[in-house]
């Protein structure tokens, strides 16, 4: 799920205290569409995957036909 926010052109992520603690900064609600083609695989993550359509769906993108897959394992 970091990766596929990172994807998303503005969220940060950092561990601290030893690995401890992770800290996310988000983008004040600037997300892209990552550039066409670029899958964001979630392997069996379900409530990332549901949690990741609404977030694409929202996303600006750069034009009318770009798209977003969302991808995952055999299971998915």
């Amino acid at each position: 799920m970091m990766v596929a926010l990172s994807d998303l052109k503005r969220a940060k992520s950092l561990w601290e205290d030893n690995g401890e603690t992770l800290v996310v900064e988000g983008g004040r609600g600037a997300l892209e569409i990552p550039e066409s083609g670029k899958k964001i695989y979630l392997g069996n993550a379900d409530t990332a995957a549901r949690f990741l359509t609404t977030v694409c769906a929202l996303a600006k993108s750069k034009s009318s036909k770009q798209t977003t897959t969302i991808t995952g394992n055999a299971r998915m």
